[in-house]
């Protein structure tokens, strides 16, 4: 494969990737409604920590870091192996904050902010 080749098709992913936000946007946006109406329910939990988990491993590849960092942040928080058992209203607010903040990096990345290190 030639370098042009290459290039070719990691612009192509990158481009995928970037069209793919609005869909990841409004699936983290539906886990954390889901999670914040129920916190004690373990299945909406590990769904909103998926989310956050994938965001957190795939953005920062596709150059996506401020999208990464915060996923990942707020995946630490959230996650099961993040400690927290049963979530109090000072914790659900620490998570509002941290989703938000995801939400709002995918939000700034649609609109045409460039990923870092974008071909």
């Amino acid at each position: 494969m030639s370098t042009s080749d290459f290039d070719s098709r990691l612009q192509l992913l990158h481009e995928r990737y970037t069209a793919s936000l609005v869909h990841k946007r409004a699936a983290l946006a539906e886990a954390w409604q889901a999670f914040a109406a129920d916190p004690r329910d373990r299945a909406l939990r590990r769904e909103l920590s998926m989310q956050l988990h994938r965001l957190s491993g795939s953005a920062g590849a596709y150059g996506y870091e401020a999208i990464g960092t915060a996923a990942g942040e707020a995946d630490a928080v959230v996650g099961e192996h993040g400690g927290i058992v049963d979530f109090d209203r000072a914790q659900l607010d620490r998570c509002d904050d941290l989703v938000r903040a995801v939400l709002g990096a995918l939000e700034r990345a649609e609109s045409g902010a460039r990923p870092t290190g974008a071909p």
